[in-house]
C-alpha cells in the first residue's frame, strides 16, 4: 500500500464531510474521498481498509451501499479472488440530477409554505416568494449548463 501523506489524508477526511453534510454516513464520505484523492484509479478491498483505517464490516457495508447508489463499482483480475474498487464516471451528470431533485423538492415546500401564509404583503412572504423564484431560476438553467457542459468539456479524457 502506497504511504499516504498528511495532505491527502486532510484532503480525504473534508471530502467525507462533504458528503457527511449531505446525509451520508462518514465512512462514505471518507471512502469516495480516498478513490478521489489516491492516485490509482482502483484500489482493493484490503486496501482501502488498510488506507482508511477501518474495521472490515464497515468497510464492507459502506462498499456495497456506495456500489447500490450507483457511485463506485468493481472489477476482478483474471487469476485473483479480490474485487478492485473505482469511482463510476459520469461528469456531465455528477451532482446535476441531485441538485435539480433538491431544487425541485425545495421549491414545492416554498409554494406550500407560501399558500400557509395569510399575510401576503408581509417580509416573511417576501422573502420566500424571493427563494421560491431563485429556485425556479436555477431549475431553469440547470438543463442549459448540463448541455454546455456536455458540448464543451466531454472531449477532455
Amino acid at each position: 500500500m502506497e504511504n499516504i501523506s498528511k495532505k491527502k489524508l486532510e484532503l480525504i477526511e473534508k471530502i467525507g464531510i462533504f458528503h457527511e453534510r449531505k446525509g451520508m454516513p462518514p465512512i462514505e464520505g471518507r471512502i469516495i474521498g480516498f478513490l478521489l484523492v489516491m492516485d490509482k484509479e482502483q484500489y482493493s478491498f484490503d486496501e482501502i481498509m488498510n488506507g482508511l483505517k477501518i474495521s472490515k464490516g464497515s468497510a464492507s457495508l459502506a462498499l456495497k451501499k456506495l456500489e447500490w447508489r450507483g457511485t463506485i463499482t468493481y472489477s476482478t483480475q483474471t487469476g485473483s479472488r479480490k474485487r478492485y474498487f473505482k469511482l463510476i464516471s459520469h461528469a456531465e451528470k455528477e451532482g446535476a440530477d441531485e441538485l435539480k431533485s433538491q431544487i425541485g423538492e425545495f421549491h414545492a415546500l416554498l409554494e406550500e409554505s407560501l399558500n400557509l401564509i395569510t399575510d401576503k404583503s408581509s417580509p416573511k412572504y417576501n422573502e420566500l416568494l424571493k427563494r421560491k423564484y431563485a429556485c425556479q431560476f436555477l431549475l431553469g438553467k440547470l438543463d442549459d449548463l448540463i448541455k454546455e457542459f456536455k458540448s464543451s468539456y466531454l472531449h477532455i479524457n
